[in-house]
């Protein structure tokens, strides 16, 4: 007890852990574990939260969130694109956007303008792949990236994981 208000000085620190049991259903404080209560909950409450937004992320399956960046971007590239129907770099802008908005056919036409400006580009051909995937044409999926496995640098890598995923989504469906 605080002497000079007659409260007790400890009532906020106080956490489960911190309580002995003794004899007799009496409970005393355990003055080796005293951690102040308020640090414990504010964690406890942290990471709760945490996980539920997390949990709720992943539930909604929205992984690539289309920023607002992105449409000024395309908006700019369809302009571009009246100007120049050629420009690869609007091509490319287009067809991101249309991925991340879950639009794959029309991100697997703007990667086929993107191919025809430049049709040695493998990052193009990879996205391109991964676009046709998500929109049901895996036979052409496979075909490029069976092309692109071929090499051993990153985007051979990345067309062998994509042909291992593309693998096992059929064997899921059968």
């Amino acid at each position: 007890m605080d002497g000079r208000s007659g409260a007790c000085s400890h009532a906020f620190t106080i956490p489960l852990c911190c309580l002995e049991r003794k004899p007799f259903g009496i409970v005393t404080l355990n003055k080796k574990k005293k951690i102040p209560i308020i640090i414990a909950c504010s964690l406890f409450f942290v990471v709760a939260i945490l996980f539920i937004v997390t949990f709720r992320y992943y539930k909604s399956g929205v992984y690539n969130l289309p920023n607002t960046s992105t449409y000024s971007s395309a908006a700019k590239a369809v302009a571009v694109l009246k100007l120049d129907p050629r420009d690869a770099k609007a091509c490319r802008t287009l067809a991101e956007n249309a991925f991340n908005k879950r639009d794959y056919a029309t991100s697997v036409q703007e990667w086929d303008k993107v191919l025809q400006v430049e049709p040695d580009n493998r990052a193009a051909k990879l996205s391109r792949a991964n676009a046709l995937s998500f929109n049901g044409q895996t036979n052409r999926a496979v075909t490029d990236l069976t092309q692109l496995a071929q090499n051993n640098d990153a985007f051979g890598v990345a067309a062998k994981q994509m042909l291992d995923n593309i693998k096992h989504r059929a064997l899921l469906q059968k």
